[in-house]
């Protein structure tokens, strides 16, 4: 598995639709900073989202900062601890600041 490290909005950085062309099925994608404004609901992001085979993951502590609400989406919402365990389970972490 790879894991994607994601810290800019997808809407201002190309980062985003890049990360999604190379993710995978068996990759995860972190959304952390700013790059949670992802899981906002109704955004073509969102959509993107929704329809891509990678695991899509968001750092509570950052979604919580930023006013955003990652339910209902096909994001999963976890605490700094799961990230922890999360870098360390991957095969590599590629950064796309």
């Amino acid at each position: 598995m790879h894991l994607y490290l994601l810290s800019q909005s997808p809407f201002n950085s190309e980062a985003f639709a890049s990360t999604l062309a190379l993710a995978t099925a068996d990759d995860t994608v972190m959304l952390i900073n700013d790059a949670v404004y992802a899981a906002l609901p109704g955004t073509a992001i969102s959509a993107s989202i929704a329809a891509h085979p990678a695991r899509f993951m968001a750092l509570d502590d950052d979604l919580l900062a930023r006013g955003v609400d990652a339910s209902p989406s096909p994001i999963t919402v976890i605490d700094m601890d799961a990230f922890v365990r999360l870098v360390f389970a991957a095969r590599h972490c590629i950064t796309g600041y």
